[in-house]
């Protein structure tokens, strides 16, 4: 494995982590699978764990949700897409881009006041937006560019905002 390259984890199942085990309280946490992963490479942003899987909305009923599997693939901005679809085009394109060192998600260091948060690539600012900016996700810290705005490789990417009270958890998280 190469020491400058990421390592992408992709989970394709019908069901959950883990789904028939007994008793469901002796699984460990989906923090220590998704650590254990960061800890193969040394540098947690070169880990990614994304899943085409049973998720909340899937189209069909052959599939369960893949809580744990999402929540790993949260947890490391990675994709979650549903099993059941035919047409996998967007998973494999977003795989394919963080395959070449294209990153479309960033973690900030800290839970950002999403009121106050500005995004700036190379010192210009870019406008929230689905496809032409980007989102933030204030469970897992995330802020993922749109299709239309994902920043070039080796670009410098700063957020600015003010952090949210306990918005720490003690990882440095620096991109």
């Amino acid at each position: 494995m190469r020491s400058d390259a990421a390592l992408l984890i992709v989970f394709v199942s019908d069901g959950d982590d883990c789904t028939e085990c007994d008793p469901i309280d002796e699984i460990p946490p989906v923090s220590e699978y998704v650590e254990s992963f960061r800890s193969i490479k040394g540098d947690r942003d070169q880990i990614q764990v994304s899943v085409i899987a049973g998720l909340e909305d899937n189209t069909c009923d052959e599939a369960l949700l893949a809580r744990r599997y999402i929540e790993a693939a949260s947890k490391t901005g990675g994709s979650a897409r549903d099993i059941c679809t035919s047409d996998w085009s967007d998973m494999l394109g977003d795989l394919g881009l963080a395959s070449t060192g294209v990153r479309t998600s960033f973690q900030t260091s800290f839970a950002a006041d999403v009121e106050t948060l500005e995004v700036f690539v190379d010192d210009e600012k870019v406008r929230e937006h689905e496809t032409d900016g980007w989102t933030y996700d204030p469970d897992t810290w995330y802020i993922t560019f749109g299709a239309n705005a994902i920043p070039e490789r080796g670009s410098e990417i700063n957020a600015v905002y003010n952090i949210l009270p306990g918005g720490y958890d003690g990882q440095d998280r620096r991109w």
